[in-house]
């Protein structure tokens, strides 16, 4: 177990899951994507995503992560409520390797 900082540009809501190697990474609300290596403790350099400018709500993101049922994997199925939960957004993710 480790206490890890996340950064402050992160945004208010952030999941962490691994790919099919069980490699970590860290899925951030303000559209930021941060590769965590095996340990899930060392971020890298945050990887820009588009939200189609759609802000991430109340409860952030859902994710097709073990806990909910999935095999790991590398691509990741995400959800998230916007627009005061008028809208849920829905998009694939498809996870670059890390180089080891």
């Amino acid at each position: 177990m480790y206490d890890v900082r996340i950064p402050k540009k992160a945004g208010g809501y952030s999941r962490i899951f691994q790919d099919a190697q069980g490699d970590f990474y860290l899925l951030t609300s303000s559209g930021r994507l941060y590769r965590a290596g095996d340990n899930g403790v060392n971020l890298s350099k945050p990887i820009i995503l588009d939200l189609g400018g759609y802000q991430v709500e109340y409860s952030g993101f859902g994710v097709s992560v073990p806990r909910t049922g999935t095999h790991l994997g590398n691509v990741l199925d995400v959800v998230f409520p916007s627009d005061n939960g008028a809208k849920w957004i829905y998009f694939q993710l498809d996870l670059p390797p890390i180089q080891k």
